[in-house]
């Protein structure tokens, strides 16, 4: 026969159990909800990891594409420009080797054209000179059309290349084509530019 105190005892065990269910429960339902949150925080971190590494390629695909372009952009203004230089070169030596009538013509209009007041001394290489046709020098002063500008053939030959110098006094005058192709180069290239990719 059940006492009062077996009563009590198996109360006390039969809430005891209880509680110690209702703590498992609560304590396998907080578990859950830690697991629960975070793995909701970790597909947030992944997603937004996914996101920043996406955006960080997409900005180095462009960055790529931006540098692929101007490379090629460069290339292809490097590779006029060589032809253009290339073009020029082949004109002046062109121009070198017109027969000799032809090339003083060229070398005649270039002194009118560099003629100053007074009287001009012309250097040439001494290829130049060693080939100036005669009449020559009679033929530019005619030309000059004028009593203040006159030229005469310096027997002193100058290492250049092609052209001439004139010295008046203590100024020179430097025609030679180097010099002449340098001091309008851009120019010169603007023209061919525009000939050969227009």
């Amino acid at each position: 026969m059940e006492t009062g105190l077996d009563k009590i005892l198996n109360k006390i065990e039969t809430d005891c159990e209880n509680e110690c269910t209702n703590i498992i429960t609560k304590s396998e339902e907080e578990v859950h909800r830690i697991i629960d949150d975070a793995v909701s925080a970790a597909e947030k971190k992944k997603k937004t990891a996914i996101e920043k590494t996406n955006k960080e390629c997409e900005n180095m695909l462009m960055i790529a594409v931006k540098n692929f372009e101007m490379e090629r952009r460069n290339a292809i203004l490097q590779a006029k420009s060589d032809y253009i230089s290339g073009v020029i070169k082949e004109a002046l030596n062109y121009v070198n080797n017109l027969p000799i009538n032809e090339y003083f013509d060229i070398i005649k209009k270039l002194i009118i054209n560099s003629a100053q007041n007074g009287v001009g001394k012309l250097h040439f290489s001494k290829k130049d000179y060693d080939r100036i046709p005669n009449d020559f020098l009679t033929e530019v002063n005619i030309a000059l059309h004028s009593e203040e500008k006159r030229v005469v053939l310096s027997e002193e030959t100058y290492k250049i290349d092609d052209g001439f110098i004139i010295e008046y006094h203590n100024i020179d005058i430097n025609c030679t084509f180097d010099s002449l192709l340098s001091t309008s180069v851009d120019e010169i290239k603007e023209k061919v530019y525009i000939e050969l990719f227009l």
